[in-house]
């Protein structure tokens, strides 16, 4: 975080395993932060992408934090 003032973009990857577990919410509390500062780019990564821990666009709306997905 000590470099977000050298940041022009903040790269999100979706994928089953965001905003799960103690990580999933400190990232969670992230994007919070930094939603008004930084224009965020969201890639989702599918189920076919194999080893990358893809999913369905449906299951990302299911497990991230309801305030997250109204922004």
């Amino acid at each position: 975080m000590e470099e977000l003032s050298s940041c022009e973009h903040m790269l999100v990857l979706l994928n089953a395993q965001t905003f799960c577990s103690t990580v999933g919410e400190r990232l969670a509390q992230q994007v919070r932060e930094l939603v008004l500062q930084l224009p965020l780019l969201l890639v989702h990564v599918t189920v076919a992408d194999g080893d990358r821990a893809g999913c369905q666009f449906e299951q990302l709306f299911k497990q991230t934090p309801p305030d997250l997905v109204r922004s």
